[in-house]
């Protein structure tokens, strides 16, 4: 089948519409990564550090935005539109399993390899010869990046090994003749290449041409020596030996056995069964413990839970690696397998050691060093009593010995330094809670928790397939319940397996109660509370007392700061005790563009809860709940002064703020509504946190402050749940204030989705309730908007009347913001009665107060009706010039329903212009837009552009159907000025008349 992504030579994307093109170098960069990284989030700093190296600008992250948006837009014309989509921590490609030739040619491998082993070699050559078939050139050519190029020779390594395998089974079908011309070109291509050696040997001598073969051994041996000062490995000497033998054994020549070897231990405990795939991991640790390890920087999600430190081969010397993780994610068993895996690659004997004992307490270096030299052949007596005589004599008995030593559950390094031999042949695996960073020349593997379908696999080998497939979702349940950690997850399977009578179900009803699930998850000597107290224990007491109270995050995520009003102190003063926790791997980090996230581990948070119910009472976890929910408050201002340059269009409760330093405010609201996209689930969280603690007052306070974040994103969900949380809780406190801002809130969420019957109930209300309550302010807001519901239904004189009423208390409450918002509803009633000269006036002034206040979203907004004015006042040089300003700023800012305005603004422009495929373009554009944030007054306004520019191309029938969507849109929502004039545009195209353009923003 023809591939949609094509990555097994130049990039290539096709789709229903076309093939894409990329010109850009720094575009086909960032395509090439996601395509590598397809359905998985790649970074913006892998992004940057791809295209820049070390050297990114200052403006790098900007640059990489618009590359990205771009590339969007690019695979939107070839019919591959919505496939980027963001997720943090950057950018993902969605691309379905049989779309990208890379994954064919993966599956073509596995499965050849797989009959190779099988004793299939006809199976074999068939799916490898299909799989090397996608490949149409060097991988990813025409990327200029080294981190794109160093995963292209990966995957052309890759390719040249399956190619071997092929080549291997077709000579074991007796394909001799039909391989050797291409085994000629492969070692031409690749003369030191030792396997494609023994294959071309192998094809000549089955061929008849035995004197080719040796004169082919004799080229090799030549080439090696000449080239890298080393013989022919054993292999190629084996295979010249049965050539010159016809295949006849030879007796062997043995050497006298050495007299009085030393002791060889063999101290590695009994493997644990493999249930986890951690294949990638492993392969990190066997290439690394045998001096091969290679940098991977494309290696996809097993690099993120397997990351090397140095990503070089350690060299010559001792090999270290170190293996990081939470208690009970596996690294005792990770380690032993590797260790037996490579054990015959290090015949002087193996050394394990449990470095603390019971599993809790650190066991002191000189105790480990004491059995290690006893299982070394000295005798006790000759044992020095002291630490440094006895390192010394340890280093001096493995100095020339090829030794493998295990160290599990390290402390720290200091515990590790004494137990590292000295001899250059050695090779070090330790695995310890901390990252042993301070270990030089290791390379550090770090696990994380397994994903879901991982951790479904393990317990479906756990407990059996027919169990889990009888109770799907039950053992989905499980797997989420135990955090996806391997120990968790066999001490409730073996729960399971003894209570033959339970179902999947139950145990994960049992396990649904936090307050026993760590009760549930120990069995057969094996604790998961435990495991988790052996980190604790470690830490400082303040670190301990944090950790309690980051159970009252009820976020997934949360952001750095907490931790200050948790502790009632500085941020800058908890850094360290939150450092702490993620050292001893019992919080986790990941990256945001707005600083550093931290979360806690399902099962970590359970016993969060229950260190926190021993460390502080419910009244003192109130008084810190409250402290966060005031920086929150903080910062929710901050982020609306921002945005609209002051402290505009809102009201206010009297909850008490907490403001951060400056230098963190600065730090996270660079960006308001970048902030807003990383911690919008976690604002949330706090709202229902204040909701269900009573305090009304807060709650109501945050949720109207998100209003016009949520607005300019177009988080309608959000924004919906936020204000029914908050009004509930402001009607059962008796709130009356609280519940007329509440009340303002849902209707102008309302307007926005465009219902328009419930938004004027709500609007009504909150204004009634307002100026009862002699809010002049609050009833300005609401009347504002009731305006512009009178206009949406025709009624211009009555809006006029309301919006102007509104200005004058505006003005007088010294909103600035409202001031220009309402003179931009003015202008629009303005236009909308041919007043062009007030319009144009009112869209002036509108601006000049956007430029006094900074607020760039007043601006563009007037900067779009003034576009719009001009466009009907046939000045289409002016009408450009201030849509393209505007549409500058919202694009910035990442104001999606102010880029949908504007660009129809342009596509309305267009149609003036008669240029409707210029007009299509951005109608199309815009039309994307809307349909995401789900704005149908845009939706139906777009269907009537769409069809004028039609009927312009003379294709009367999708202009009529197409107006026809629009008058059903109007229809449905209420919107009855825009049913009118869609129901004429229809009529005069049923005529074959063409309307001309002029519609209004």
């Amino acid at each position: 089948m023809a591939h949609v992504f094509r990555v097994l030579g130049p990039v290539e994307v096709s789709g229903p519409s076309g093939t894409l093109i990329v010109h850009s170098s720094r575009q086909r960069v960032i395509l090439s990564l996601l395509i590598l990284s397809a359905n998985q989030p790649v970074s913006v700093p892998r992004l940057i550090d791809a295209i820049w190296s070390e050297s990114p600008p200052s403006t790098a992250k900007g640059q990489v935005q618009i590359c990205v948006s771009q590339l969007r837009r690019s695979l939107g014309d070839i019919g591959l539109g919505g496939r980027i989509c963001t997720k943090e921590p950057g950018y993902e490609i969605r691309i379905e399993e049989d779309e990208l030739d890379l994954t064919a040619f993966e599956r073509d491998v596995v499965a050849g390899l797989k009959a190779a082993r099988d004793g299939s070699p006809a199976d074999c050559v068939r799916y490898l010869r299909r799989g090397l078939a996608l490949w149409h050139g060097e991988p990813l050519a025409g990327v200029d990046s080294r981190s794109v190029r160093a995963v292209a020779l990966r995957m052309a390594e890759r390719r040249l090994g399956v190619l071997e395998e092929c080549i291997h089974a077709e000579l074991q079908l007796g394909m001799h003749r039909e391989v050797l011309t291409e085994l000629m070109e492969l070692v031409d291509a690749h003369p030191l290449r030792e396997r494609l050696r023994g294959l071309q040997m192998t094809a000549l001598n089955q061929a008849g041409r035995q004197a080719d073969a040796l004169a082919a051994y004799q080229d090799t041996r030549r080439e090696l020596i000449e080239q890298l000062g080393v013989e022919p490995p054993a292999e190629l000497r084996r295979l010249q030996m049965e050539i010159l033998t016809g295949g006849e054994e030879q007796p062997e020549e043995r050497a006298a056995p050495p007299p009085g070897p030393p002791p060889e231990p063999r101290l590695l405990p009994r493997g644990i069964p493999d249930l986890t795939d951690r294949s990638s991991e492993a392969g990190l640790m066997r290439e690394a413990l045998l001096g091969r390890t290679e940098h991977r920087p494309g290696a996809g999600p097993a690099t993120a839970g397997a990351r090397s430190g140095n990503g070089t081969d350690t060299g010559p010397g001792m090999k270290i690696v170190t293996i990081s993780g939470m208690g009970g994610v596996g690294k005792t068993s990770l380690a032993i397998r590797v260790a037996h895996d490579i054990a015959d690659e290090y015949p002087d004997g193996q050394l394990f050691a449990q470095l603390r004992e019971g599993g809790i307490q650190p066991v002191g270096p000189e105790r480990i060093l004491g059995r290690f030299l006893r299982a070394l052949g000295s005798p006790s007596s000759e044992i020095p009593s002291g630490l440094q005589e006895r390192a010394e004599m340890y280093r001096h008995r493995v100095a020339d010995r090829r030794l493998l030593v295990v160290l599990d559950d390290a402390a720290d390094e200091n515990q590790v330094f004494p137990l590292l031999p000295g001899g250059d042949r050695c090779a070090v695996l330790v695995t310890g809670r901390l990252r042993l960073s301070g270990i030089p020349g290791s390379v550090r593997i770090h696990l994380d928790e397994l994903d879901s379908g991982s951790a479904m696999t393990m317990f479906e080998r756990l407990v059996g397939r027919d169990r889990v497939l009888a109770e799907p979702s039950d053992a989905l349940r499980v797997v989420h319940q135990c955090g996806g950690l391997p120990l968790a997850l066999r001490m409730a399977a073996a729960r399971l397996a003894a209570r033959p009578h339970w179902t999947v179900g139950q145990l994960a009803g049992r396990l649904s109660d936090e307050g026993g699930r760590l009760d549930a998850l120990a069995y057969g000597g094996n604790d998961m509370r435990a495991s988790i107290m052996v980190s604790y224990q470690d830490l400082e007491r303040d670190a301990q007392r944090l950790l309690a109270r980051l159970a009252l995050c009820e976020a997934s995520e949360f952001p750095g700061w907490i931790a200050g009003p948790l502790m009632d102190r500085d941020p800058d003063a908890t850094a360290e005790l939150l450092d702490s926790l993620v050292d001893a791997q019992l919080v986790d980090t990941s990256w945001s563009p707005v600083g550093t996230r931290y979360r806690l581990h399902e099962l970590i948070r359970v016993f969060a809860r229950e260190r926190l119910a021993c460390e502080d009472s419910a009244s003192e976890q109130v008084v810190m709940l409250r402290r966060v929910m005031g920086v929150w408050l903080s910062l929710i201002d901050e982020a609306h002064s921002r945005t609209y340059g002051g402290d505009y269009t809102l009201v206010h409760s009297g909850a008490e703020r907490r403001r951060l330093p400056d230098v963190w405010v600065e730090q996270l609201l660079a960006d308001p509504m970048e902030w807003l996209d990383t911690e919008r689930s976690a604002i949330m969280a706090a709202i229902g946190q204040a909701a269900d603690l009573g305090a009304d007052e807060i709650c109501w306070d945050l949720a109207l402050g998100m209003t016009t974040l949520y607005e300019a994103r177009g988080y309608f969900e959000d924004w919906r749940e936020a204000v029914e949380t908050a009004l509930s809780a402001t009607l059962r406190a008796g709130n009356r204030r609280g519940e007329a801002a509440l009340l303002y809130a849902r209707g102008v969420l309302d307007l926005s989705q465009r219902r328009f019957g419930e938004s004027r109930a709500s609007l009504t209300a909150a204004r009634s309730s307002f100026e009862e309550l002699g809010e002049k302010h609050g009833a300005a807001l609401a009347l504002r908007n009731l305006a512009w519901l009178d206009r949406n239904e025709g009624g211009l004189e009555t809006a006029l009347d309301r919006a102007t009423e509104a200005l004058a208390l505006l003005e007088e409450a010294g909103d600035l913001a409202g001031v220009a918002h309402t003179l931009y509803q003015i202008g629009q009633v303005d236009l909308e009665l041919r007043r062009h000269a007030e319009a144009k006036r009112c869209c002036t002034r509108a601006m000049e107060i956007g430029r006094t206040i900074g607020s760039t979203r007043v601006i563009a907004q007037a900067g779009t009706l003034m576009g719009a004015v001009h466009t009907v006042s046939a000045e289409p040089a002016e009408a450009e010039r201030a849509l393209n300003e505007a549409l500058g700023i919202v694009r910035s800012t990442g104001d999606k329903a102010g880029e949908t305005y504007a660009l129809y603004g342009l596509g309305v422009l267009r149609l003036s212009q008669d240029s409707p495929a210029l007009a299509e373009q951005a109608f199309r554009h815009a039309r994307a837009l809307a349909l995401e944030s789900g704005d149908h007054m845009m939706m139906g306004k777009l269907y009537m552009g769409l069809g004028e520019v039609y009927d312009a191309q003379g294709r009367p029938a999708p202009a009529a159907a197409t107006t026809s969507k629009a008058v059903n849109v109007f229809e449905k929502i209420g919107a009855r000025l825009w049913r009118d004039r869609a129901a004429e545009q229809l009529h005069r195209i049923s005529l074959d008349g063409r309307p001309s353009p002029g519609h209004d923003l």
